[in-house]
């Protein structure tokens, strides 16, 4: 093929392009239901909502990222991990708010970073999938799981620990929540599953903790945590309320108080029940005591948070501040695992939207994945389903190429600035089902298990 034809068939292939482009043009050019999901700034109220949230004053705020590197010398891989922290002002007073971000990196910053050396051998240790890789691609993949453990936990600690600041009422994590509780969660239940954690090698002050301290914790949390009383979050909504209740000092429950003492259906609480007796004989009994007409949770089962968070942070200062040995051993033989360390992300994160609940801050995950189609997949078509408009919303690769054609097409009636409206993030766990016969649509869960 000479230079010209090569030309010609570029320009072809280039005009196709074009072709494909317009067509989606004008597909998006006749939507007329995009005021259904795009919201426009409004200022009205906003100075007395933020009075009452924040109370008047100057305060801080604080955007955090998190960044990792790695190197390969022979047989031995080296992780660096970092999060920073950037001020910025937030002032709310004389009928204003006023948000400042233009000094940010001239202003003084926070830092949380840690080094791990890891010989290419070890690896099996700290990824307890690593004996059953069979190629190189699997391999990177593992490798590449650690540094971004260790990441998303400097992020979460150093929020943590800025939370604890009366200055700071809002931090801004350049990562989505939800984002970062469905990894988590999902390596929390693979820890349980392996019944097996360097957690419960630590000492604490109300004794080790139990791997049902680890199940209780990556459930329920410090007890400000929502649980849906559904699968598979029944039983331990149902021990939450029991721990509630002891803790006003009740001690034993009768089985026909149940219904009365969860809040639930007789049908519902007989599931709760059964699946209760079933973690009390995995765990050995050390959950209750089965009295026949009677159950009495073991009051020590009430100190499941302290010995869990008590451990956290004890294997955080390992991590971060302690010089001696390896920061992912606890001994010679005891590595800290990639299931371990996430779990450890979801008691940070549990304790941070706790902290911030608690204490008045502000806590705001950044929806940054540009390859993200919640919209498009989930979004519009329940939007339209709800409107009796049955018709398919226009095909994109991500969220982010529909939002900005939208934008740039209607740039005269949509006002910027504008965000999309707000949803539930288990919207990201559903899909649309083919319409069928009548019509009707219908949607599915995308995964087994749909997120609380």
């Amino acid at each position: 093929m000479n230079l010209s034809e090569e030309t010609k068939q570029l320009r072809n292939s280039l005009n196709h392009l074009v072709r494909i482009f317009e067509n989606r043009i004008r597909d998006i050019s006749r939507i007329s239901y995009y005021g259904e999901f795009i919201r426009e700034y409004r200022s009205e109220g906003i100075y007395e909502k933020f009075k009452e949230f924040f109370g008047e004053g100057e305060f801080k705020i604080l955007g955090i990222d998190g960044s990792l590197t790695q190197e390969r010398r022979i047989e031995m891989l080296i992780f660096y991990v970092c999060a920073v922290g950037f001020y910025g002002k937030l002032t709310i007073k004389n009928s204003e708010v006023k948000i400042d971000v233009s000094r940010a990196a001239e202003e003084a910053t926070v830092n949380l970073s840690t080094s791990i050396p890891l010989w290419l051998e070890d690896i099996s240790n700290i990824d307890p999938n690593f004996e059953y890789i069979l190629n190189d691609f699997e391999l990177i993949k593992t490798i590449d799981s650690i540094p971004y453990a260790l990441m998303t936990m400097s992020e979460l600690k150093l929020a943590y620990d800025q939370l604890n600041s009366e200055e700071v009422k809002v931090v801004v994590l350049d990562r989505m929540l939800s984002g970062t509780y469905g990894p988590a969660a999902r390596d929390f239940r693979n820890l349980v599953k392996r019944n097996k954690s360097v957690i419960c090698k630590i000492e604490t002050p109300y004794g080790n903790p139990t791997m049902l301290d680890i199940n209780l914790a990556g459930y329920i949390g410090p007890g400000g945590i929502y649980i849906p009383c559904r699968d598979p979050y029944l039983p331990y909504f149902a021990i939450k309320r029991l721990i509630e209740k002891m803790q006003k000092g009740e001690e034993k429950f009768k089985k026909r108080d149940l219904p009365r003492i969860l809040d639930l259906n007789e049908s519902l609480t007989k599931e709760a029940l059964k699946d209760i007796l079933k973690l009390n004989v995995k765990y050995n009994g050390i959950l209750l005591n089965d009295e026949g007409e009677y159950i009495t949770l073991n009051k020590d089962v009430m100190n499941y948070w302290n010995r869990v968070w008590y451990a956290t942070e004890k294997l955080l200062n390992k991590i971060y501040n302690s010089r001696e040995k390896h920061p992912l051993t606890i001994d010679e033989e005891e590595w800290m695992t990639t299931l371990d360390l996430n779990t450890i992300n979801l008691y940070i994160l549990y304790s941070i939207i706790d902290k911030a609940v608690k204490n008045g801050k502000l806590l705001i995950g950044i929806v940054k994945d540009t390859n993200s189609t919640d919209l498009m997949r989930s979004m519009i078509p329940y939007i339209l389903t709800n409107k009796n408009e049955l018709m398919l919303p226009p095909r994109f690769r991500s969220d982010k190429a529909l939002l900005s054609l939208i934008s740039a097409i209607n740039y005269r009636s949509i006002k910027v600035p504008w965000r999309t409206i707000e949803y539930d993030s288990f919207m990201a766990t559903i899909i649309q089902e083919e319409l069928d016969e009548a019509l009707e649509a219908a949607f599915k869960a995308a995964r087994e298990i749909i997120g609380r």
